[in-house]
């Protein structure tokens, strides 16, 4: 069911973090710098943690995943995988 005030989610994306403190710390900062909606994080059983993330606008899911990879990197993850996935046929979100 499709929410009259809520705008189709056509982007997703993902950043993968080192340690709860470090992927707590970014995904508020990337959640609080775009127009983004956090869809969860997920361990991936070797210390990391993958970010997932939705939007409305891959410019703005763009955004998010920039200011995540420098936070990351600024916190000391070193190389921080990322992704973006722009206007799947079908909205993800309703």
């Amino acid at each position: 069911m499709k929410r009259a005030d809520s705008p189709a989610l056509r982007s997703l994306g993902w950043i993968e973090t080192p340690f709860i403190s470090v992927t707590a710390v970014v995904a508020d900062t990337m959640a609080k710098h775009a127009n983004v909606r956090l869809l969860g994080l997920e361990p991936t059983g070797i210390e990391t943690i993958v970010i997932r993330l939705a939007a409305e606008s891959p410019s703005d899911l763009e955004a998010a995943l920039a200011v995540g990879r420098k936070l990351a990197r600024e916190l000391g993850a070193g190389d921080v995988p990322s992704a973006l996935q722009s206007n799947p046929s079908e909205p993800l979100f309703h």
